[in-house]
């Protein structure tokens, strides 16, 4: 009865592809024709088919109620998908309204508390702040007339100096430069964070809401979110293995999501799909520079003293006192009819000394 039964031969036929994936030489080979995606056909084919065959007979009935579990539960995920989506979309408009607050450089410091160096230089280089911080990192932009009395690392503020050139109308001579360093944030800090707001159940679903949050003072008062979603395919979407990259390696896996990822903004979009520079620029209403305005930049005086700093010598290194060395331990030693001066263990003849009259 099971060598008649065409669900137990797709059950063979997927085992058996899958097998030939599990080895690098045939499985590359395979990867290359497809075979994650007919193995996923293929099991799906075997979950009808068992439903077919339970029904009619051909095999015992209780195996029918396999593929009504199976495939039931795939399709009460691929609806219940969608259904919080519809839920969750509607929410973005009221979490989403633009700027929250305009940004004041004399009383507050930029903090990007998830971004790298790389991230806090380019928002320097592009936006008009004095400084801006990611961690205890601050970054300046100064003009190109102080850059050259300025030297990396050999400087009394400490700081990297690096040319910025962010217009294809400025030499290296002519750009303005970034001014990098290490030091605490006086001011009050206004953090940008990256988080995701999504709950377990949204994660386990395939769905994420990844916002730009601006915190003061410990409180989140505005961000931008948006949703990513990675769909639930209606049918079998991969069973198998195949070559991944950082790091490289041979992974076997199964999918149900489809390749593509959905992002979905609020309507109309306050930019939470741009780039975190410009999510911030929305936020607090940073403006950009202009070409104009970074041809002929002139700094800012509250940097005043940082670029002094940055252009006098490097400050001599601290020198520790040496403690004197303790005084030789010096003795006369009389020997016979000589009299001996030693010293650290050596000792020499002294002269005979005349006596007193």
């Amino acid at each position: 009865m099971i060598k008649r039964s065409i669900a137990f031969w797709l059950l063979i036929a997927g085992i058996g592809l899958f097998l030939l994936q599990l080895i690098p030489i045939t499985g590359l080979f395979l990867m290359l024709m497809g075979a994650g995606f007919v193995n996923a056909w293929l099991i799906y084919l075997f979950l009808v088919a068992l439903f077919v065959e339970g029904v009619i007979g051909r095999l015992p009935r209780v195996v029918a109620i396999i593929p009504v579990v199976a495939i039931g539960a795939w399709y009460w995920a691929y609806q219940e998908q969608h259904r919080l989506l519809a839920e969750e979309t509607p929410k973005l408009k009221s979490i989403n309204v633009g700027k929250v607050m305009d940004f004041d450089p004399s009383t507050q410091s930029l903090v990007f508390d998830d971004a790298g160096t790389n991230m806090v230089e380019y928002f320097v280089a592009h936006y008009r702040i004095p400084v801006a911080y990611a961690g205890d990192l601050a970054a300046r932009l100064v003009p190109a007339s102080q850059c050259s009395t300025m030297t990396s690392f050999h400087n009394g503020a400490l700081a990297w100096v690096q040319s910025i050139q962010t217009s294809k109308q400025l030499t290296r001579e002519s750009a303005p430069c970034m001014l990098s360093r290490h030091e605490a944030v006086e001011k009050t800090p206004v953090h940008i964070r990256q988080v995701d707001h999504a709950t377990p159940g949204l994660k386990r679903l395939g769905i994420s809401e990844p916002s730009t949050d601006v915190v003061v003072n410990g409180k989140v008062v505005g961000e931008l979110r948006k949703i990513v979603v990675n769909h639930i395919s209606p049918y079998p979407w991969f069973v198998g293995c195949g070559l991944i990259d950082d790091p490289a390696a041979w992974v076997c896996t199964t999918s149900f999501f489809e390749e593509r990822q959905q992002v979905i903004d609020s309507d109309p979009p306050p930019g939470a799909d741009k780039r975190l520079d410009e999510r911030v620029e929305v936020l607090l209403g940073i403006a950009k520079y202009t070409n104009d305005e970074i041809t002929h930049f002139t700094g800012y005086p509250e940097n005043a003293l940082i670029v002094s700093l940055a252009q006098s010598a490097e400050a001599p290194p601290k020198v520790t006192p040496v403690e004197p060395a303790p005084p030789s331990h010096i003795e006369d030693k009389i020997t016979g009819s000589r009299l001996l001066l030693c010293q650290n263990n050596q000792c020499v003849e002294k002269p005979p000394v005349a006596p007193l009259r």
